[in-house]
């Protein structure tokens, strides 16, 4: 028997950065990664002063926040650098991170 392996894939977002990956992930769901919390946007109460952040799949369906793209994103690597990703230029840029 003989498999049909194909040599084109078009794979849409394959370039784009993956939230799990993302220094403002707060896991909060361990079903779905799609119920997890972005750290980066929310709303503060002004009453109470809680911050309620907003989902992960809420922040890559809106333009205004990261949207598909991931403008946002954010990720630590080996060296505890961060690593801002800019989607447009492909360009990483490194800077220490003093919070880790």
């Amino acid at each position: 028997m003989f498999s049909i392996i194909p040599t084109n894939q078009i794979i849409k977002n394959l370039l784009n950065p993956v939230c799990k990956d993302c220094v403002y992930l707060k896991k909060t769901s361990n079903i779905t990664l799609l119920f997890n919390q972005c750290m980066k946007y929310g709303e503060k109460n002004v009453i109470t002063g809680e911050i309620v952040h907003d989902t992960v799949h809420s922040c890559r369906t809106d333009e205004a926040k990261c949207g598909i793209n991931g403008h946002g994103f954010e990720k630590i690597n080996a060296n505890n650098h961060m690593v801002k990703y800019n989607h447009i230029s492909h360009i990483i840029h490194k800077f220490d991170n003093p919070g880790c």
